[in-house]
């Protein structure tokens, strides 16, 4: 499966001021893109390095999920 390369704004709509800050100019997606507007969704992005803290926050990330969410 291919990638396909897009502008956040292009692919998610309008942004906020704070995603507009933060957001990577481009983003590459493969797969069903009409699932990004199917309903709540949630991405966690994580390291291979991660700190001391990542335990707790695995713990804390499962909170935010719910029944029909969409995570990545």
């Amino acid at each position: 499966m291919g990638f396909e390369e897009f502008e956040a704004e292009d692919l998610l709509g309008p942004l906020n001021d704070v995603e507009k800050k933060n957001a990577p100019r481009r983003l590459f997606v493969a797969g069903d893109r009409s699932l990004l507007h199917a309903g709540p969704r949630v991405s966690i992005v994580g390291s291979r390095k991660a700190s001391p803290a990542g335990p707790a926050t695995r713990v804390g990330s499962r909170r935010l999920w719910s029944p029909g969410a969409l995570s990545s």
